[in-house]
């Protein structure tokens, strides 16, 4: 009959909520596949446009590559600065 008489409704009976304290490691331990993962999921706007704009910038680098070097006209000779006389 005691548990007839509890407020289904009530909230959890409240924990002291302990802070969890972590040893500093040396960057080789940050660097570990399990650890990279936690830190990019944290933190994942900033490493999503770190990459959006190293993906970009590459990504033009080649197209201008492509197009400087994909024309018959690379075979041209370069005559910028010499002077005919």
């Amino acid at each position: 009959m005691a548990d007839v008489d509890k407020n289904i409704d009530a909230p959890p009976a409240k924990q002291e909520e302990s802070e969890e304290i972590y040893e500093e490691q040396g960057w080789k331990e940050y660097f570990k596949p399990a650890n990279v993962s936690k830190l990019i999921h944290r933190n994942f706007a900033l490493f999503t446009s770190l990459v959006s704009v190293y993906y970009l910038i590459h990504f033009v680098m080649c197209a201008g590559a492509v197009d400087a070097y994909s024309d018959i006209t690379r075979q041209n000779p370069c005559t910028v600065g010499m002077s005919v006389d």
